[in-house]
């Protein structure tokens, strides 16, 4: 067996956080063996450039994308991978400086997701979400819109989350939008190994108005897992429940099971993050959401699945 772990999930970049006479902190990367031993490590020292989101490879790399600033030109996203040497194999900037999503394939190929920003005409900016295709070596494959003419109010967040799950048959991209005044329910979209879109259901569970206040949104932030068919299983806290909800890889058909929240949320918002035990069971850890008050709540269960 292997005696290196691949580079951590986790990454953490002060953004614009210096001290007199300083330059901006770097994008920083490092490798540990299984015994706490330095294997690799990575600075972006230029300041520019954050660490948003990272996966790591099958080679002991890792691929990372984030904000860049740019001098001279218009700001965007950047993505790199990462060698398991902790060398900068390639980089590129694409699309507006918003959340992405990356990851590696099961053929190794690499699948991206940004936003493009298409036209802007008075108050609104039209966007698009687009799939990129990459070789492993950084070359594109293939580009597909697969969210097309989004009209978004100029100061509003284009999104509020993107994800990007990879199965034995291609890829799971999941998003939602929102602006000022209203939410949308989460959008998972079937993607080809080529990028092409297979299906897209929209999980109406997961945001819904308040009758007595129709400018305000209760949605959930939720978490995914692949399970071992290579069905996508999402879990949403919302009020008092916790849904699960399966999402058949060929066709799209989505089963629900919902159980009881842990009465220590008050009802409060949760999130719930899913871990496959076997194709019979998942564990499930909850804990608050960012940005809830309340008591401590942090919890570990494992749930017979029924779907």
């Amino acid at each position: 067996a292997s005696t290196t772990q691949p580079f951590s999930k986790r990454a953490l970049n002060n953004h614009r956080a210096w001290v007199p006479g300083g330059d901006l902190t770097d994008a920083y990367i490092r490798k540990f063996a299984r015994s706490g031993q330095k294997l690799a490590e990575l600075a972006l020292s230029d300041g520019r450039r954050q660490i948003s989101s990272l996966n790591p490879r099958r080679d002991g790399g890792v691929l990372v994308t984030g904000p860049i600033e740019q001098i001279g030109s218009r700001n965007g996203t950047w993505l790199a991978s990462i060698s398991p040497e902790g060398k900068l194999a390639w980089e590129k900037t694409l699309g507006l400086p918003a959340r992405a999503a990356i990851i590696e394939g099961y053929d190794r190929n690499i699948g991206f997701i940004g936003i493009r920003k298409v036209d802007s005409t008075g108050q609104k900016s039209k966007l698009e979400v687009v799939f990129w295709l990459f070789s492993p070596q950084g070359d594109v494959l293939a580009e597909h819109v697969i969210h097309p003419n989004a009209d978004t109010p100029y100061g509003s967040k284009p999104a509020d989350r993107y994800s990007i799950e990879t199965s034995p048959d291609g890829f799971f991209a999941l998003l939602r939008w929102y602006d000022s005044s209203s939410r949308s329910p989460l959008s998972v979209i079937k993607l080809s190994p080529t990028g092409d879109i297979q299906w897209n259901v929209t999980l109406k569970h997961t945001a819904a108005q308040w009758p007595e206040r129709p400018k305000v949104w209760e949605y959930c932030d939720q978490q995914q897992v692949i399970l071992e068919n290579g069905d996508l299983l999402t879990t949403c806290s919302l009020k008092d429940e916790i849904v699960l909800s399966r999402l058949d890889r060929k066709s799209g058909i989505e089963t629900q099971q919902r159980v009881a929240l842990p009465s220590c949320h008050d009802k409060r918002p949760a999130l719930i993050t899913p871990f496959p035990v076997d194709e019979h069971s998942i564990l499930l850890f909850g804990t608050r959401a960012s940005g809830n008050v309340g008591a401590s709540c942090a919890w570990l269960a494992e749930l017979a699945l029924k779907i």
